[in-house]
């Protein structure tokens, strides 16, 4: 056997481990939604979560960031909407307290705790996130933001003005 056909064996033998790996990263369980509510399915719901002063962001693939959230599963509580979309996007572990607000595209959008034990951000579970970060209020307009009125609101908000 040549190098190159035994390179390609070699490369064979690697396709288990990398789709094992692959699969069971896509299959990760979001922690238990600590909600018992039973509130009716929302369209989309997210998280305004604050640590140390800062906002929990994402950045998504298209460069703009936004906070943590997106579409609702059948049958799930907005407030389970909120948790699990938060932990898929950042790996963070939190808990939806109070409803913040409703927009008017349906997006519910709730204040978060972070649980102490959450540990640190980890986006491994999703394909719609480049990055999460902890974003500083004065650190605001240095990035483009998805939805640029959401900015204003969460600025306001976040400075006692809403």
């Amino acid at each position: 056997m040549n190098n190159k056909e035994n390179y390609k064996m070699k490369g064979f033998y690697l396709v288990p481990v990398v789709l094992t790996f692959a699969v069971s990263a896509c299959s990760a369980t979001p922690p238990p939604c600590p909600d018992q509510g039973r509130e009716a399915s929302v369209k989309s719901a997210g998280c305004i979560v604050i640590n140390d002063n800062k906002l929990l962001v994402i950045k998504e693939m298209t460069g703009k960031i936004s906070i943590p959230g997106g579409s609702g599963n059948t049958g799930e509580s907005p407030r389970c909407s909120a948790h699990r979309e938060t932990w898929e996007e950042t790996g963070l572990d939190t808990t939806p307290k109070n409803l913040v607000r409703k927009f008017d595209n349906g997006f519910h959008l709730y204040r978060c705790q972070l649980h102490e034990t959450s540990g640190e951000i980890d986006i491994q579970f999703t394909h719609e996130v480049r990055s999460a970060f902890w974003l500083d209020q004065d650190a605001f307009t240095e990035h483009q933001w998805r939805f640029p009125a959401q900015r204003d609101w969460l600025k306001r908000y976040l400075t006692g003005q809403n």
